[in-house]
C-alpha cells in the first residue's frame, strides 16, 4: 500500500478505537460527534468515550470555554446521557451541564475548585438538581479550594459544609475531600458537636482532614457504622482530656490510614507513650488502633520523630530496629534516619509507602519505589551529589513538589561537585511543578536549571535566591537554562527583584550639573550686565548664597556619580553577598535625600565664612580657607572621587566582560561612557582645584 494515500479512515476499527482511547473523552466527543461520518459517529457513541466526562480545563491542559460547553449541552449530552456515569466539573459550568439532560446512570461526581461561597448554594433543598444529589450520587470527590486561615470557625465550617454534604447526599457511600494546593483546606471539627451532626448509615469510604486527634477519635465512635476505609490527616495531635471517647465496635473497617505532618510535643504524654512503644513494637500500635476493628486487614502508617542525635543513637540502635521490624506477621515495615545539624529524624512506615508526602529525607534512603509520593522534602548535613538526584528521580516517579535544603556544618565542604555533562545521564522529573532550592547554594541552582543536567518540562513554580538565579542564568539570557524555566509562572525569590537604580543617581547628578552651570551664569549676567557691585550690605545673593549653592551642586554631582558607579558595580557582581547589598528604588531615593541633607549641612559654613572683601567674594576666615583648600578641594573634589570612580568603574567593566548577553554588552557600553564621563569630571575638577590652590 502506498503510504502517501493512507488516511485515518483506512485504519480498522480496533486500531482507531485504541488510538482514540489515548485521548480525553471530551476531546473525542467534541471532535468526532456529529461530523456526518457514520463510522466515526458510531465509535464516538461507544460507552467507553462517554462514561467519564471531564469538563475541568486544569487537568489535561485543555481549554474548556463557553462555546464548547454550549455544544455539549445542546448537541452531545442529550444523545449520550444514558452512558454517563461520572462527571468531573467546576462550579462555573456545573449547573449548565447537570441541567442539560437527564443522566439516569450518573452515580459519581467530582467537583473541582470547591469554595463555600460559590458552591454551597448547590447543596441546598432549593438546588435545581437536588434529586440527582439525594437519589443518584453515591461517590463524591471534592477538591476543596477553601483556605483554613480564611474561613473563620472550623466548627461553623463543619456544620455548614461537611455535615450539610452528608445531609444532601442521602445515598453517599464514598466521600473524598482533596487538597490540590500547598495551603491546607479547613479540617473537620466534630469534637464539640453532637454525633448526629456528621453521621451516615451508608458511607463506606471517607478520606478527609481533621483539626485534631480528638476529632479523629470522635469519628470512630460509631457514627459511621458502615465505614470500611478511613483515611484521615490530622493537623494537630492535641487530645482534649475532657472529652470521653467511646470507641464503639467498627466491624466493617478494613483499611485505616492515619497521617500527621508535624512534631508531637513532649507534653502530649498519651500520644508520646503510644508512639514510643510503637517504634519498638509496631504490633503494639496495630493492637491499640485495631482493638474495635475486627475485620481490619490493612493498617498503613508513616511515623517520624525528631530527636537529639546522641539521644536517638542511645535510645534506638540499628540492631533493635531490625530485630523488632522483621517478620511482624502483618505488613512489612521499613525505617530510615535523616540527620540535621544537631538533630536526627527517625522514620518508620509500612510498605508499600502509600502516602503523598514524605519529609526529612537525607542522603541515605531505602532502595524502593515511592509510587504515591508527590511532595518530597530532603535535607542533610552532607551536600547532595549528582547521584543522589538520579536516585530521587527514579525512586519518586510521580514527584510534583520538591524542597531541597542543605544544613552543612563548618566541618563539611558545602560545594557540590559538578557532574561530567558529557558522560552523565540527564536527571528527569517529568511531573515536577514546584521546586524550592532557596536553602541551598548556587551549585544546586546550576544543577537543576541547566537542561544538560536536569530536565524539568512541567516546572511552573520556582523558589530560589534571586542573586543566584541571576548569576546562573546570565541575567536571564543563558540558553542552557531557558528550557527548564520556560513554563515558570510563579517566581518566589524571598526579596524584591532589584533593577538598576543608576538612572536615579545620574538624574540627580544631572540636576546638580545644571544648577552648577546656570547659577553662575545668572550671577555673571546680574553683576556684569547690570553693574551690580558686591558690597558688604548686599553680599548674600552674589557671594554667600552663590557659593553655598555651588558647593552643594558640585559635591552633589560627584557623590551621585559615585553612587551610580557603585550601584552598577553591586548589580553586576557575580558574588551573591555583594549583589545583595544593592539598594532598591525606595532606598536609593532615601540615600539621595540623605546625601543632599549632609552636603547642605556641610556647606552652611561656606555661606557663613564667605563675604565681601574689596568688592570681591572671598573667605573672611583664614582658618576656614585652609580647611576648604585641603579638606574640600583636595580631598572631596579631587582625591576621593578620583579613586572611587576609577576603582569601581574598572571593576564594573571587568564584571560585565564576563557576561556575554546583549543587555550586558549594552551595560558595558554605558559603563564605558560613564567611566569616561566620570574621569572627565574629575580631571576638570582637579584642574580647577589646582588653580584654586595657587590662588
Amino acid at each position: 500500500m502506498n503510504r502517501s494515500t493512507v488516511h485515518l479512515l483506512d485504519l480498522p476499527n480496533e486500531i482507531l478505537f485504541n488510538i482514540l482511547k489515548k485521548l480525553d473523552n471530551v476531546d473525542v466527543l467534541y471532535s468526532l460527534f456529529g461530523i456526518n461520518n457514520d463510522r466515526l459517529d458510531s465509535i464516538a457513541r461507544e460507552e467507553t468515550f462517554s462514561n467519564i466526562l471531564n469538563f475541568v480545563s486544569t487537568v489535561h491542559n485543555i481549554i474548556i470555554n463557553d462555546s464548547i460547553v454550549d455544544r455539549f449541552c445542546n448537541k452531545i449530552l442529550p444523545q449520550i446521557c444514558y452512558n454517563v456515569k461520572c462527571l468531573i466539573v467546576e462550579p462555573m459550568f456545573m449547573e449548565r451541564i447537570l441541567l442539560a439532560t437527564h443522566y439516569s446512570n450518573l452515580t459519581e461526581l467530582k467537583l473541582f475548585n470547591f469554595q463555600r461561597v460559590s458552591s454551597l448554594q448547590y447543596f441546598t433543598d432549593d438546588s435545581p438538581f437536588r434529586h440527582i444529589f439525594k437519589q443518584q450520587i453515591t461517590k463524591l470527590d471534592l477538591i476543596n479550594e477553601d483556605w483554613e486561615c480564611a474561613i473563620g470557625s472550623l466548627i461553623d465550617y463543619t456544620k455548614k459544609v461537611y455535615a450539610h454534604i452528608l445531609t444532601c447526599f442521602e445515598n453517599l457511600e464514598h466521600l473524598n475531600v482533596i487538597q490540590t494546593s500547598i495551603r491546607a483546606y479547613p479540617g473537620l471539627a466534630v469534637r464539640y458537636l453532637p454525633s448526629s451532626v456528621f453521621s451516615s448509615s451508608t458511607l463506606t469510604y471517607l478520606c478527609i482532614n481533621v483539626g485534631t486527634l480528638t476529632d479523629c477519635l470522635c469519628l470512630l465512635d460509631g457514627r459511621l457504622k458502615q465505614l470500611t476505609t478511613f483515611i484521615v490527616r490530622v493537623y494537630c495531635m492535641d487530645i482534649d482530656s475532657s472529652i470521653n471517647h467511646t470507641m464503639n465496635d467498627l466491624p466493617h473497617l478494613k483499611c485505616f490510614s492515619l497521617i500527621h505532618y508535624g512534631l508531637i510535643k513532649e507534653y502530649d504524654n498519651n500520644i508520646v507513650r503510644l508512639l514510643r512503644r510503637a517504634f519498638i513494637d509496631p504490633i503494639y500500635l496495630l493492637h491499640e488502633f485495631t482493638m474495635y476493628m475486627s475485620r481490619l486487614y490493612s493498617f498503613n502508617f508513616y511515623l517520624s520523630t525528631e530527636n537529639n542525635t546522641n539521644d536517638l543513637i542511645h535510645y534506638l540502635s540499628n540492631n533493635d530496629v531490625k530485630r523488632n521490624h522483621t517478620n511482624i506477621g502483618h505488613q512489612e515495615v521499613l525505617d530510615m534516619v535523616c540527620f540535621s545539624v544537631n538533630t536526627a529524624t527517625y522514620h518508620i512506615f509500612t510498605l508499600p509507602f502509600e502516602f503523598a508526602k514524605l519529609m526529612s529525607v537525607g542522603n541515605i534512603f531505602p532502595n524502593i519505589i515511592f509510587n504515591y509520593v508527590i511532595e518530597l522534602w530532603v535535607h542533610d548535613v552532607v551536600p547532595f551529589e549528582y547521584e543522589f538526584f538520579v536516585r530521587i528521580s527514579k525512586a519518586f516517579p510521580l514527584l510534583k513538589h520538591f524542597y531541597v535544603s542543605i544544613f552543612a556544618s563548618l566541618s563539611f565542604n558545602t560545594e557540590v561537585s559538578s557532574p561530567n555533562i558529557e558522560s552523565c545521564e540527564v536527571v528527569k522529573y517529568p511531573h515536577l511543578t514546584l521546586l524550592d532550592i532557596r536553602r541551598t547554594n548556587i551549585n544546586y541552582v546550576e544543577q537543576f536549571l541547566n537542561e544538560t543536567i536536569t530536565h524539568l518540562p512541567c516546572l511552573s513554580e520556582l523558589r530560589v535566591v534571586y542573586e543566584e538565579l541571576r548569576i546562573i542564568t546570565n541575567d536571564f539570557t543563558r540558553k542552557a537554562t531557558q528550557r527548564n524555566c520556560v513554563n515558570v509562572r510563579r517566581l518566589i525569590t524571598g526579596r524584591d527583584i532589584v533593577a538598576s537604580n543608576r538612572a536615579l543617581c545620574l538624574h540627580a547628578a544631572s540636576v546638580d550639573n545644571l544648577i552648577f552651570i546656570c547659577y553662575p551664569l545668572n550671577i555673571y549676567i546680574v553683576v556684569d550686565g547690570y553693574c551690580y557691585f558686591v558690597t558688604s550690605s548686599h553680599a548674600l545673593y552674589p557671594c554667600k548664597l552663590r557659593y553655598f549653592v555651588l558647593q552643594i551642586a558640585h559635591l552633589g554631582s560627584l557623590c551621585y556619580t559615585c553612587l551610580a558607579t557603585l550601584d552598577q558595580y553591586l548589580l553586576s557582581s557575580r558574588n551573591v553577598r555583594i549583589h545583595q547589598m544593592n539598594f532598591d528604588a525606595c532606598q536609593t531615593k532615601q540615600c539621595i535625600v540623605i546625601v543632599f541633607i549632609l552636603i547642605a549641612l556641610h556647606s552652611i559654613a561656606m555661606a557663613v565664612y564667605f563675604g565681601d572683601i574689596n568688592h570681591h567674594c572671598a573667605f573672611v576666615s583664614d582658618v576656614y580657607a585652609l580647611y576648604y583648600l585641603f579638606a574640600v578641594i583636595i580631598l572631596l573634589y579631587s582625591v576621593i572621587p578620583t579613586l572611587f570612580l576609577l576603582i569601581f568603574g574598572s571593576l564594573t567593566l571587568i564584571q560585565l566582560q564576563a557576561v556575554t548577553s546583549r543587555s550586558a554588552r549594552q551595560d558595558q557600553q554605558l559603563s564605558r561612557m560613564h567611566l569616561i564621563q566620570s574621569v572627565s569630571v574629575v580631571q576638570g575638577t582637579a584642574k580647577w582645584s589646582r588653580s584654586r590652590d595657587r590662588d
